[in-house]
């Protein structure tokens, strides 16, 4: 909700999964950085209701908005509101999205490919989209993707 990069989370639970949860998590890595944590505290601190419920109603504007512009410049995409995240997945009517994503950098748009996101190769004809961005930008991304 607040910011992309910050991988902090939490999670309740009874024994024994707690224990098991630790174990992996160690194994995993060595711990999460104390600036994270402590960056996380202080946002988490500062957050109300009332901004929440504003920042909520604002990113599913954005989502619906940018659902829409696919469907206006880029007809043949199929994409679906997430279920969750920031990023609005989208079909292409290709096998192989990787080139796409080249051509939509070289007109000024990074997105990502399905295919990075994916350790089992599959998901090679969707690009993953943001829509954490202004309005304005959503606008003139959609249009760059239709040029590309």
């Amino acid at each position: 909700m607040l910011w992309g990069g910050l991988r902090i989370g939490w999670v309740r639970a009874a024994e024994p999964l707690r224990s098991e949860l630790i174990a992996r998590k160690s194994a995993l890595n060595l711990g999460t950085a104390a600036i994270s944590q402590a960056l996380a505290a202080q946002l988490l601190a500062a957050i109300d209701d009332d901004w929440l419920a504003a920042h909520r109603t604002a990113l599913t504007q954005r989502r619906d908005q940018l659902a829409a512009l696919i469907t206006a410049y880029l007809p043949a995409w199929q994409a679906r509101p997430p279920d969750a995240g920031l990023s609005l997945w989208a079909e292409l009517p290709v096998s192989n999205a990787d080139a796409f994503v080249l051509a939509a950098a070289r007109h000024g748009v990074t997105i990502m490919a399905g295919s990075s996101a994916c350790a089992d190769g599959l998901h090679r004809q969707f690009v993953r989209i943001s829509f954490a961005e202004q309005p304005g930008t959503l606008e003139l991304a959609a249009e760059r993707l239709a040029a590309a």
